[in-house]
């Protein structure tokens, strides 16, 4: 049995691997974004018990017994109107949390729950800030939103091949303020992704340095199954279940590449950017790379 939580900023494809995971024979998934802060305080009276009511949640969680978020109709409808699976049935146990405020009231009580039932971290962060923020940028200015994985899953098989054979018709030559731009979404992930990991430190104390998993370490941009079998074997064990070669989602690639910016090599020279990419990469050389460089 163990249990893993992925953090996560957003932009990393926490979104297919919880979905990949989900599809896994003994792995339970029980929620996608339903334990991030927002949500949790749909169903708590305010901030300053919104901890104390998270831990709650979090305890009936990992005694598999049904809480008031697990019985969304969204929820229900994932475990396919079944029960919540008993650790027998599911051994295993992944979701996604984007951690709260560590200076709230009561967020030791998060922590001791995760301590009491030996739950370890998970990091996903991209290969490279810089190469995420350009992306970021791109789909934005094209698209006027980042999160275009959801939009291209929803289209019809023609709208998608019409989508991407426009893509590759897709130049953009980033100006000064581009750049700036650029620079600014760098910023706001390298901050982000710093406090994401002391968060996590807080909330795992118990559980060492996080794992780390780079997104194009198993999504390039689809997933590779035999690099996503790898990771659930080596974050839980040699007795997780395999997916098959043939497990599919509705998930497609999305957005805009670092290609489709024609002086992406001068952007990616700029000073404060090259400070900001230093930073982020130290940091993320103090975790526990999954897939470690050779």
């Amino acid at each position: 049995m163990s249990n893993v939580v992925l953090m996560y900023t957003g932009n990393v494809c926490s979104t297919p691997m919880i979905e990949y995971a989900h599809l896994v024979e003994n792995v339970y998934v029980p929620v996608k974004e339903h334990f991030d802060f927002q949500r949790v305080l749909e169903v708590s009276p305010d901030e300053s018990s919104v901890s104390k009511d998270f831990a709650d949640i979090l305890k009936t969680l990992y005694a598999r017994e049904s809480n008031v978020i697990l019985e969304q109709d969204s929820l229900v409808k994932m475990r396919d109107g079944q029960p919540i699976p008993s650790v027998e049935q599911k051994p295993h146990m992944l979701f996604k949390w984007r951690s709260f405020p560590s200076d709230l009231p009561d967020t030791q009580k998060i922590s001791e729950v995760f301590a009491e039932n030996d739950v370890h971290p998970l990091i996903m962060l991209r290969k490279s800030l810089s190469h995420q923020a350009i992306k970021v940028f791109l789909s934005e200015k094209v698209y006027g939103g980042r999160h275009q994985q959801f939009k291209a899953r929803a289209m019809s098989k023609e709208d998608y091949e019409a989508y991407l054979a426009e893509q590759d018709k897709i130049s953009i030559t980033a100006d000064a303020d581009d750049i700036l731009e650029i620079r600014a979404i760098a910023r706001n992930f390298m901050n982000r992704t710093l406090k994401m990991i002391e968060d996590t430190q807080f909330y795992f104390g118990h559980a060492g340095t996080p794992s780390l998993l780079f997104a194009e370490d198993v999504f390039s941009p689809l997933i590779q199954v035999n690099r996503f079998n790898k990771a659930l074997t080596r974050l839980m064990g040699d007795d997780v279940a395999k997916l098959g070669a043939q497990s599919q989602t509705r998930l497609r690639k999305g957005g805009l590449e670092v290609s489709h910016c024609a002086n992406a090599e001068e952007v990616l020279k700029n000073p404060k950017l090259r400070d900001f990419e230093a930073k982020y990469q130290e940091a993320a050389a103090k975790l526990d790379n999954l897939f470690p460089a050779k």
